[in-house]
């Protein structure tokens, strides 16, 4: 067993509360005890807090030791954003020689000079790595995040990695003391760079994916470790891809239960799914009857995207069942006959039909489609494009002129207001308009998420 004295020169002899959350997960209160105080214990990596009256002030104190698994940085006002999730990387430094532009990464964890180190990749920028950087010239030392813009490690930065003659920029002076990284809001401490939130995340999860996470379990949700890793690669390789940002709602329909299946995972609670009539909800996804069963998303497409002629936009849908009715549909909403209409029936009579926004046969897609499991993505981009992919597979194009636009009502998941479906869904989104390259990488990205939890089709 290991020993942990906290002390003060100023507190000494005061009574704190003392409560120590480990990095490991969870919270351990040591209740009311006097300063000094020594713990014995094989596990001190963590945060602690020292609440305490002081001269008849509340005062609170928080102490870290240890390096946390990842910190999560939320630039805001930066030139260069460099917000992300940072994996640590070891204790060290960078050394800079400048007379030759050499860069070195010093893992140690006996060098004076070292503290945590941590790095984290942005598509966009190149390697963000935080840590104490050494110049070797005059011998000075300062905390920073410097962005390598012209290196990329996808398994991440190594110990004793060089960087000869390196494209470089100084992003932030992080804020720190002996136990960092000190979380809170911090000015950057560079030019242009805005200011930054620091946030230890012990579980090394994306943040939203985390909140995420969270939500479901708070609706009753069951998630396992295969969930919540699946979810993580999920966020993220949306965000690496670009595509996180053009979607505005996101249904994974996780969980098994009702209000855990109806969670927009971008985490607009006002676009959370409102379930109606006989639907059945499990691990799976969400299925419905096939006559009075629907759900609202709560996203009137006029207002939340706008109400141009043929305004760019998608809206996917993953089906995990085949059934025998031939009159359903899966996803929208139609005005009876008329125009301002978008609708995704997947298989209505064996056939695929869509529209997006004015309705007829000369400006549906469609294809034959006597099996309706998969995964289907239909964009606008233009007045003249319109495109229906299926298992990241181009079916049909319309380039006839669209004359409407979006319909000017809640978007609904198993009906499109007249039709209904009893198939079962198990991922749908609703955002821009995507190029090609962007239907095939999303495709994936969603099959890959069904793959993980055993729920794929193809």
């Amino acid at each position: 067993m290991s020993q942990l004295t906290i002390q003060s020169n100023n507190f000494s002899g005061y009574t704190a509360d003392i409560t120590f959350y480990p990095f490991s997960g969870g919270s351990i209160s040591y209740g009311s005890q006097v300063i000094p105080y020594t713990i014995t214990t094989d596990n001190f990596n963590g945060e602690y807090t020292m609440d305490m009256t002081f001269m008849g002030v509340p005062v609170s104190c928080g102490l870290q030791v240890g390096a946390s698994p990842c910190v999560d940085i939320t630039a805001s006002g930066a030139t260069t954003d460099f917000s992300g999730t940072y994996t640590y990387l070891g204790q060290g430094y960078l050394s800079w020689t400048n007379t030759t532009n050499n860069w070195q990464i010093v893992c140690s964890d006996t060098d004076p000079k070292s503290h945590a180190l941590y790095w984290y990749e942005n598509p966009t920028y190149g390697t963000f790595i935080m840590g104490n950087v050494y110049d070797n010239i005059p011998r000075t030392e300062e905390f920073q995040i410097v962005l390598f813009s012209l290196f990329s490690f996808p398994s991440g930065p190594q110990c004793s990695d060089n960087f000869f003659n390196s494209s470089y920029s100084k992003v932030c002076i992080p804020q720190y003391n002996n136990g960092f990284p000190l979380e809170g809001n911090f000015t950057s401490g560079v030019p242009n760079q805005g200011t930054y939130l620091l946030d230890n995340n012990p579980s090394c999860l994306d943040a939203d994916a985390a909140a995420y996470l969270t939500d479901v379990i708070t609706s009753g949700g069951t998630i396992d470790a295969t969930m919540s890793a699946a979810t993580n690669t999920l966020f993220t390789e949306l965000k690496s891809a670009g595509l996180y940002s053009k979607i505005y709602t996101m249904y994974p329909y996780l969980g098994g239960t009702a209000a855990s299946n109806s969670i927009n995972a971008k985490l607009d609670k006002s676009f959370d799914i409102t379930w109606n009539g006989g639907m059945t909800h499990d691990i799976s996804g969400s299925t419905g009857n096939g006559t009075n069963a629907y759900g609202d998303t709560g996203f009137n497409p006029q207002v939340e995207i706008g109400s141009a002629v043929g305004i760019s936009s998608h809206s996917s849908v993953y089906v995990g069942t085949e059934t025998a009715s031939p009159d359903e549909s899966e996803f929208g909403y139609r005005f009876g006959f008329g125009n301002d209409n978008w609708v995704m029936a997947v298989s209505l009579g064996n056939v695929y039909y869509g529209w997006q926004y004015s309705q007829g046969a000369l400006y549906a897609v469609d294809f034959s489609n006597a099996d309706a499991k998969g995964n289907y993505i239909q964009s606008r981009t233009s007045t003249t494009s319109l495109v229906v992919y299926k298992n990241g597979s181009l079916q049909d194009t319309n380039t006839t002129t669209s004359i409407t636009s979006a319909p000017n009502a809640n978007l609904r998941v198993f009906t499109d207001s007249i039709r209904y479906s009893d198939r079962r869904l198990q991922f749908t989104t609703i955002g821009d308009g995507l190029s090609a390259s962007e239907i095939t990488t999303l495709d994936g990205i969603i099959n890959t998420f069904q793959t993980t939890l055993g729920r794929n089709t193809y």
